[in-house]
């Protein structure tokens, strides 16, 4: 989406747009996911996954579980991010510690100094690591390096492509669950030795904790499975009926099916190998520390009686993680149904708050690719580019359309009131230009006209007329008039004298008026055809009327 593209999705721990994250935990027999919906600062648990793997035999594990994830991902609906946990059995883990006090300056530096404790080489792997300590009177941080071989993570992310879909993290079950567990303060503010424990179909994983501290993390090749199995060829009953007896009856001596004694017989013997491995932790910590209590999340933890018998086998208490003590106590999460203890890790895997979530395996070649995402944003900003070309085309085009229509509008409300006014405008004219010339041409006439009735002609006229009486002696020339005209520029006079000695005579008289300029000559008389031409003298400011 764009707004994932150019605006970021949350802002100190503040989501600016509604967020769906899943997370999934690949076993062996299943697969597990939790869809967490992010808005806000709240984080809710909105459904929560188990697909059973359909396969036949090992070589259709990647098919199966393809099929898994892709019923879970029809199930789960539209996801922002796909976030999956590598199961730890997978990953080397070392612990460090470094004169350095920061994860990013730590990141730049420890493939360097994990590289000689690998056995493998690095260019082979890909590495990541989560601080689990800092010391800031040393300027010094105590990490643990998890370091996965390249044919695992292909295998995974393989998983994930046949199902259409690219998961944006990869990180560790145990890593993650460790996430969840930092954030629960009961938890977090325990001291001493703490193990960590799940035991699930195929294997058992275990965490070791010191003071809050992720120590040590190991993985059996054992779990319910395989006792289920010793059940079954001592009872003589199939693998699968022996395992719903243990998770349905567990210890409990009301189960009707299974003997109470050799289910607690087969446990015992599993346990006896999970307290040896306990104890090589405790011994493995320097000073050597002792454990303090046992912690057992996934499956297992639903198997009535298991944490009593571990408690009196190790003596060491023993108790069931209980994940109300995030939910309820102010940490914006809350749950639209109950998250099984088999949903854990994949619970901690999309919590986004946890203190692991910068942890992801995907670097190097299992890199989400840069060129996509560039590509995706050159692609919505080019589509928002064009977007906005095309609406402030569209919004020009419609203004100048509006503006066209108003104006067009206009114009023939004008020519209408100029018809009306005027009334001699044709009415064939239609176009604005048209009508304003003749309108113009017409007002010209009309002023021509009634220039002539104003006062200040009618003075002027007065004027000349008195002039031309005051020059003239009708009775010694012999003057005839038959027409007078007096124009803004010349007066013409035409009639006729007696003789040419009285047309030199008239000529003479009018030509020493100051009103009129030299008079044409005139060859003849009698001038009532041409007419005797001369011009008015025009006074300062006044502009040819007469």
């Amino acid at each position: 989406m764009i707004k994932n593209l150019f605006i970021p999705e949350r802002l100190r721990g503040y989501y600016l747009f509604p967020v769906h994250i899943l997370g999934f935990d690949i076993g062996k027999t299943s697969v597990k996911a939790t869809l967490l919906m992010c808005k806000g600062s709240d984080i809710t648990v909105e459904k929560c996954f188990e697909q059973t793997i359909q396969a036949a035999t090992p070589a259709d594990y990647q098919e199966g579980a393809t099929a898994a994830i892709k019923i879970i991902l029809e199930q789960a609906g539209q996801c922002d991010h796909i976030i999956s946990a590598l199961p730890s059995s997978q990953a080397i883990f070392k612990e460090l510690k470094l004169p350095f006090i920061g994860l990013e300056t730590i990141k730049k530096i420890i493939g360097y100094e994990v590289e000689p404790l690998l056995p493998f080489s690095l260019n082979d792997a890909v590495i990541d690591c989560i601080v689990t300590r800092e010391i800031p009177e040393e300027n010094s941080s105590e990490v643990l390096v998890a370091a996965v071989q390249n044919q695992y993570m292909a295998q995974h992310l393989a998983l994930f492509e046949a199902a259409g879909v690219q998961p944006d993290k990869v990180t560790i079950d145990l890593f993650a669950f460790y996430g969840l567990y930092k954030l629960i303060p009961s938890y977090a503010q325990q001291p001493g030795g703490i193990v960590l424990l799940e035991i699930e179909p195929q294997s058992t994983r275990m965490a070791y904790l010191y003071n809050g501290q992720l120590r040590f993390i190991r993985t059996l090749p054992k779990g319910l499975v395989d006792q289920a199995r010793i059940v079954a060829q001592s009872l003589g009953i199939s693998e699968q009926e022996s395992l719903e007896n243990i998770i349905r009856f567990g210890l409990e001596p009301e189960n009707p099916d299974a003997s109470t004694n050799t289910i607690k017989q087969s446990f015992i013997a599993f346990f006896n190998d999970i307290i040896f491995t306990l104890q090589s932790f405790a011994m493995k910590a320097k000073p050597a520390q002792s454990i303090n209590k046992i912690i057992i999340f996934g499956t297992g933890a639903t198997i009535k009686g298991l944490p009593e018998l571990l408690t009196d086998l190790a003596h060491i208490k023993t108790e069931i993680f209980q994940v109300n003590g995030l939910i309820h106590n102010g940490f914006g999460v809350n749950a639209k149904t109950a998250i099984p203890q088999a949903n854990m890790v994949s619970f901690a895997t999309a919590l986004p708050l946890s203190t692991t979530a910068n942890f992801n395996l995907r670097q190097k070649d299992f890199a989400l690719s840069a060129r996509r995402t560039i590509a995706r944003q050159l692609i919505a900003a080019g589509i928002l580019l064009g977007l906005i070309l095309g609406s402030l085309l569209l919004n020009t085009f419609w203004q100048r359309r509006k503006l066209k229509k108003e104006a067009y509008q206009s114009e023939q409300e004008t020519i209408i009131a100029l018809k009306e006014r005027i009334k001699n405008i044709p009415d064939d004219l239609t176009s604005i230009d048209d009508v304003l010339s003749a309108a113009k041409t017409q007002i010209n006439q009309e002023e021509k006209v009634w220039s002539a009735f104003s006062n200040t002609a009618r003075q002027r006229f007065l004027e000349y007329l008195m002039e031309l009486t005051n020059k003239i002696d009708k009775s010694s020339l012999g003057l005839d008039v038959e027409k007078l005209t007096i124009t803004p520029e010349v007066i013409i006079l035409k009639a006729s004298v007696r003789g040419f000695e009285e047309l030199r005579a008239l000529e003479h008289n009018l030509n020493e008026s100051k009103l009129f300029k030299e008079a044409e000559p005139v060859p003849d008389p009698n001038f009532k055809t041409n007419g005797m031409v001369f011009r008015i003298v025009k006074k300062s400011g006044q502009r040819g009327r007469p």
